[in-house]
């Protein structure tokens, strides 16, 4: 329709219109809605223009864990106020929660609002926003809230450039409380709080979001999804969040394997399609066998399947050779991985100290599923021992890794510390993680060189003993008596470890040849005596020694 039909002579200068069909009070704004609207964050809304296409999950796919969602949500009688839908690093939570955003503002079910946190994408990334925001989007979708938000707005058009904690009380508390009884239970979508800028902030979210819940007359649910990152999973064990929270873990316990058989079927199937490629001489084209091979290989990672799509399906691209490229390792063409390159550095930048880090890193890979678990010690301590570093530097350094390791049958996460001392191994979630740290064109400064660490550790490891036993009544190092106990298992005749060290280049080998014969000489010149009371750490290093120079046929003077 056009304004004024028919009028002639007509000079208007400045002002707004607007277009309205239907009962205008039904769509009426006021004022302080209005200002609120200029002043949130409408990109992290689920439905925003700016996050068009949003990820989503893919049909047919996450549907166990799309049910336990909506059964905790059905159920009102629930002593949890907080469902905690936590993952590690691109398993599908931001696609899951835009997922169920949809589902229930499609389906009038209670949605009250949602925020997806973006790193570095503005208004999206602070918390200041996140209140307002919600608030806006309570205003839109609560029978009610309008009149009082509008209301409370009006009173003070600044609140929106308050603290949060001042955004929350007036904007969400306060508006209502003031609704009749019985006041409905909207929910809640926050995605990717491990995104909001800074730690501090996302503590105090949190924080907020506990003191809210802890009002009888609040029945605002929510739902927040992140990492599984130290301060958010501190956060999560504090009292007053450990009694109203429910967590959620994507893990395989919800069928990822074959969601992930299915999403990358489709995918190669509209590949397929859209390309017309002709794959006679393989039909059907992925083998199951390949397909089986990629799921695998992302452990549970859907950003690694949309990667591997997205780089077959490229334009101008044979999709049967860039297939290859992923299934076979061969050094990989830059673009390949890209955004799931960009997702692992974007995590290890977060710890202030890269080279360390990276040392960190390459200790962890040498020493992969070469170590005994159940035994007394700590895993920081003895990647401390090998690198010669603090044991708590090792620890913070193991939390930001948090997203991208787990420690087997552990209650606690990597670089938190347990009650029970026992040694519990760290180890990587996704294999992609590991190739990515090998492939130094993608890596970069993360880069691990295999044979560099691991010359790096076991001259390490003989440097140890070799000074334990020239002073074998002095502790004259910190060595964990476990970390002397992993190395002489590691050594141990016929495992895998002992015979890699065959195999290392000319260099490595050279350096442990003179790491041999200075063994040997400390063996065979100990000034230990009858008399003397030894370090309890010269036993232990001894075990060591005599298991690493029989593996390597080098013997100790016989008169030892």
């Amino acid at each position: 329709m056009s304004f004024f039909q028919n009028a002639s002579n007509v000079s208007i200068n400045g002002g707004e219109f607007f277009t309205v069909n239907g009962d205008y009070n039904n769509i009426l704004v006021g004022s302080g809605l209005q200002a609120l609207s200029r002043a949130i964050s409408h990109g992290a809304m689920h439905d925003s223009s700016d996050r068009d296409p949003p990820p989503r999950c893919h049909p047919g796919t996450r549907q166990k864990v799309a049910d336990d969602i909506l059964h905790w949500l059905e159920d009102r009688n629930a002593s949890t106020s907080v469902l905690w839908v936590n993952g590690r690093a691109g398993v599908g939570k931001s696609a899951l929660m835009q997922t169920m955003a949809e589902l229930l503002s499609d389906n009038d079910s209670d949605f009250g609002g949602c925020f997806f946190f973006q790193r570095k994408v503005s208004k999206c990334d602070r918390k200041g926003y996140l209140f307002s925001t919600l608030a806006y989007q309570l205003a839109i979708n609560v029978a009610g809230m309008r009149e009082y938000i509008n209301q409370a707005m009006e009173d003070n058009p600044a609140l929106p450039t308050k603290s949060a904690a001042i955004q929350l009380q007036q904007l969400i508390l306060e508006p209502f409380m003031r609704l009749p009884t019985p006041r409905p239970a909207p929910v809640i979508i926050i995605d990717g709080l491990d995104e909001c800028d800074g730690s501090e902030a996302q503590r105090d979210i949190l924080s907020l979001i506990s003191q809210l819940s802890t009002i009888p007359e609040i029945t605002i649910r929510f739902i927040i999804a992140s990492r599984p990152e130290y301060q958010i999973t501190q956060a999560f064990t504090k009292e007053l969040l450990l009694k109203m929270t429910c967590r959620l873990v994507l893990d395989e316990d919800y069928e990822s394997l074959s969601d992930m058989i299915m999403y990358l079927r489709d995918g190669f199937t509209e590949i397929r399609e859209r390309t017309s490629i002709n794959h006679q001489s393989q039909d059907p084209w992925p083998l199951q066998s390949q397909l089986e091979k990629l799921a695998w290989r992302a452990s549970g990672q859907f950003i690694y399947a949309a990667t591997v799509l997205k780089f077959v399906g490229s334009d101008f691209c044979d999709p049967a050779e860039e297939l290859d490229t992923i299934l076979y390792p061969i050094p990989m063409k830059a673009g390949a991985f890209s955004e799931l390159d960009r997702l692992y550095t974007q995590i290890l930048s977060a710890y202030p100290d890269p080279g360390f880090l990276t040392c960190v890193l390459g200790i962890m890979i040498v020493f992969e599923g070469e170590l005994m678990s159940a035994i007394p010690g700590t895993y920081s301590s003895f990647v401390a021992d090998i690198l010669g570093s603090r044991e708590d530097k090792v620890c913070a350094a193991l939390r930001a890794l948090q997203s991208l390791t787990f420690v087997e049958g552990a209650s606690t996460a990597p670089g938190i510390a347990s009650n029970f001392q026992l040694f519990q191994p760290v180890e990587f979630s996704h294999k992609s993680f590991v190739d990515f740290l090998m492939d130094e064109a993608r890596s970069m400064q993360y880069h691990v060189d295999f044979d560099a660490f691991q010359r790096r550790a076991v001259c390490r490891a003989f440097d140890l003993a070799i000074e334990s036993v020239r002073s074998p009544t002095k502790q004259i190092t910190t060595v964990q008596v476990s970390t002397w106990k992993q190395l002489e298992h590691i050594f141990h005749c016929n495992l895998s470890f002992s015979n890699a060290i065959k195999w290392l280049r000319p260099s490595s080998r050279t350096a442990l040849h003179r790491n041999f014969n200075e063994m040997r000489a400390a063996l065979s010149d100990s000034p230990l005596h009858p008399k003397d009371v030894p370090s309890p750490h010269v036993f232990p290093a001894l075990h060591f020694a005599c298991n690493a120079l029989n593996v390597s046929k080098v013997l100790p003077f016989r008169k030892f």
